[in-house]
């Protein structure tokens, strides 16, 4: 189940679990090959280097920069979004693993988002860098069981929509934590938090007699 008031992480606690997870994927981008970088990662077009070079905008892009990239993309977010992470991408691996470092502490959050957008952020970024690429990269249950309550929110789904939830019931199969009321959708929670982020690829890792209805709710 989501945590309660009573057993909530405090901020303190989930900046540090963001700040570990820059650290991590920095370690692993340092362990690339030249030609990998230039995979497709599971993020729309981005390739990999940009889809890590993206990890980095908001502890690296002042809101006055990004600001004139919405202004240049006429209030496009997706447009200005993506000129900046291959603005980022171009600077080279070793900055973007440079900043992931040096800026894990920051306590950087969108406008109109909690902690756990960060923490999202990061979780959900750092599958579809390395995925295409058949590194593993996991995260504690309790993180994931963090995420998995903010997801499902009203908060988020206004931000970055997801699938319907409707007829179907979710459980993970590695920790404690369960949603929804109908036909059974079995998985890791990983896997869980990919799917309610609107990752519809990530449907393949799950089972249950409700994945044709959870597939289909993908609009």
């Amino acid at each position: 189940m989501a945590p309660t008031p009573t057993d909530a992480p405090s901020d303190d606690t989930i900046f540090g679990w963001i700040a570990d997870g820059r650290r991590r994927v920095a370690d692993a981008l340092e362990e690339l090959e030249p030609e990998q970088l230039d995979v497709a990662s599971l993020c729309g077009e981005w390739t990999v280097r940009e889809c890590a070079a993206h990890l980095t905008a908001g502890i690296d892009v002042s809101m006055v920069s990004f600001g004139v990239e919405m202004l240049k993309a006429f209030g496009n977010f997706d447009k200005a979004n993506s000129t900046i992470a291959r603005k980022l991408g171009g600077r080279g691996i070793e900055n973007t693993v440079e900043v992931l470092r040096a800026k894990a502490d920051h306590r950087f959050t969108p406008p109109g988002a909690g902690l756990e957008a960060p923490l999202t952020d990061v979780i959900v970024h750092s599958q579809e860098i390395f995925r295409p690429l058949g590194i593993e990269l996991g995260f504690d249950a309790d993180q994931l069981e963090f995420v998995l309550g903010f997801l499902p929110t009203k908060s988020f789904r206004k931000l970055m929509g997801g699938p319907s939830l409707d007829g179907v019931s979710l459980h993970a199969d590695d920790c404690d934590w369960t949603l929804g009321s109908g036909a059974e959708v079995t998985g890791p929670a990983l896997s869980l938090a990919l799917v309610l982020a609107g990752r519809q690829w990530a449907l393949d890792d799950l089972s249950g007699d409700g994945l044709g209805t959870l597939r289909s709710n993908f609009g």
